[in-house]
């Protein structure tokens, strides 16, 4: 636990800091490095530098743009459990800039993506399971056809990889139409036009 004097002075570099920067790039710049220091440090980090930064309302804009635009980067279809730690931390850390952004719009953006995280492998077996059996009936087929026993596979046929590669595109194409919808609501709820961003 910091003492109040290691608090004092870090508040003071703070706001030095932000007092120094001249031009709205840099203000963009140290919301960036705001979004950095939660998936560095922690929740708890961030909210204090966050709350020590006491800037106007149009500057402190800019710097919540820069935080925003890295955050919504780390707000992806999670198909690994760090991808999905990373949201959680994300949308907790939104609590922190806008506290209008309620646990229950939270809660809904995060089991939106915890589905996507379950379903995403389950979808993967079956698919595979389901062109083995079209790759069996191909082998039959080549069998009956030339006589010789031929192993097939994802890697060795390329229209059985070609149906893979569809498959797969389509299901993350409908996960990802979601997903943009929740970014672009989140956006909204913080009082940003969403077409300012790219997502």
């Amino acid at each position: 636990m910091k003492s109040s004097l290691e608090l004092a002075l870090e508040r003071a570099q703070n706001l030095e800091f932000a007092e120094s920067i001249t031009d709205i790039d840099q203000y963009y710049r140290q919301g960036q490095q705001l979004a950095g220091k939660l998936y560095n440090q922690g929740l708890q980090e961030f909210t204090h530098a966050w709350e020590s930064i006491n800037l106007d309302s149009t500057l402190s804009e800019h710097i919540m743009k820069g935080v925003i635009k890295s955050m919504l980067a780390n707000l992806v279809l999670p198909q690994q459990d760090d991808q999905l730690t990373r949201a959680v931390l994300t949308l907790q850390a939104i609590e922190v800039l806008n506290p209008d952004y309620q646990e229950l719009e939270r809660k809904g953006f995060l089991d939106f993506l915890e589905s996507y995280r379950k379903q995403y492998p389950q979808f993967i077996i079956q698919l595979k399971e389901q062109l083995a059996s079209h790759l069996q009936q191909k082998e039959q087929a080549l069998l009956a056809k030339t006589g010789r026993q031929q192993h097939l596979s994802l890697q060795n046929d390329p229209e059985t990889a070609t149906i893979y590669a569809d498959e797969v595109k389509k299901f993350q194409l409908y996960f990802s139409d979601h997903l943009h919808q929740h970014k672009w609501q989140l956006l909204q709820k913080l009082g940003f036009n969403p077409g300012e961003f790219s997502f």
